[in-house]
């Protein structure tokens, strides 16, 4: 666009699935003003989350966050995302966060102000489930989650995904491997029908059904299966790699090398492992609370705010009787 077009708002593309590149500029500027860039969505919780940033226009009258590190904002850097991960929630509700489940498409609005007078603003799009994507519910032998196929009829490398612990399956991380040609099978092993309903003394067995599941599939190679999971998804995807052969690979979000107690009414009071394995329960590191812990998390619920965990297992750990036995045993 020719620079005398007057101030404008560049996304490109203006429809592309959750996690890919998106570039977002500004031109037509006065060379050496300021200006704010800012990106507006509205969760699947009806939170309004935004990201601002204030830059200095170039020569060439453009801001370029792919090349320009802002002034002022909520990050710093030269980072062509910073502006998506520095999103922040602007409205009341409890946010649905990281582990938002829905599949819908996500709107979201760019806009560039100066002086706070909106200037321009482009409306784009960020899938979550590609087109030609096929979603499949499965509820048959024990295995209960959803898959998800690519297109064609060849056989693919599988990924089985793990929830964290609020439990039920976590289909958009598997709707996005299915976009880069993986088969994916979403699976739940607590918190629906069928399940136990805490995430405390869930068998492993859970997931090896839905691997076997998954290996018998004719849309899949049976040997290049892998796991992903997310906090307590990804301490049982390491668990189960660690005691199941057919696992070949895992990418663990917010994991940890321990098997810690399983989250229920009797948490931190009844110590129970989170996995039994073979009809024995799996060793485990206990939560323990102190005063500090219990009051940060009184605050956060006071506040309404999010509640950091990582204290808690990490004085956990260093309460621990027997770390080696809580450990997994995970070969490289």
């Amino acid at each position: 666009m020719p620079q005398n077009a007057g101030p404008n708002i560049e996304v490109v593309p203006l429809e592309s699935l959750s996690g890919d590149p998106v570039s977002v500029r500004a031109t037509g500027l006065r060379p050496g003003s300021t200006v704010t860039i800012s990106i507006e969505r509205t969760d699947d919780a009806g939170v309004r989350w935004r990201s601002r940033a204030r830059f200095v226009v170039g020569d060439d009258g453009i801001v370029d966050p792919a090349v320009q590190p802002p002034l002022a904002g909520d990050y710093s850097g030269v980072d062509q995302a910073g502006l998506f991960w520095s999103m922040k929630p602007t409205s009341t509700g409890k946010p649905s966060g990281a582990f938002g489940k829905s599949l819908a498409p996500e709107n979201l609005t760019a806009s560039l102000e100066s002086d706070g007078m909106l200037m321009a603003s482009r409306d784009f799009v960020r899938l979550r489930l590609a087109r030609g994507i096929e979603r499949d519910e499965v509820k048959e032998k024990g295995v209960v989650g959803t898959l998800f196929l690519p297109q064609g009829n060849e056989r693919r490398p599988a990924i089985v995904v793990l929830s964290g612990s609020e439990g039920g399956t976590y289909e958009p991380a598997a709707a996005q491997y299915a976009a880069q040609g993986y088969v994916t099978l979403a699976l739940a092993y607590f918190g629906v029908d069928g399940l136990p309903g805490e995430l405390e003394e869930i068998p492993v067995e859970t997931v090896e059904r839905g691997l076997h599941w998954l290996k018998s599939h004719p849309r899949v190679k049976a040997d290049s299966i892998g796991a992903w999971g997310a906090s307590k998804g990804a301490e049982l995807a390491l668990l189960t790699a660690s005691l199941v052969s057919d696992i070949k690979a895992v990418v663990a979000k917010s994991a940890s090398a321990f098997v810690f107690e399983g989250i229920g009414e009797g948490m931190g009071r009844v110590h129970r492992s989170s996995w039994t394995y073979r009809g024995e329960s799996v060793p485990f590191v206990p939560l323990v609370f102190d005063m500090r812990i219990v009051a940060s998390y009184r605050w956060a619920r006071l506040r309404k705010s999010p509640w950091s965990t990582r204290p808690m297992y990490s004085y956990a750990v260093k309460r621990a009787k027997d770390l080696e036995a809580a450990a997994m045993a995970l070969s490289s």
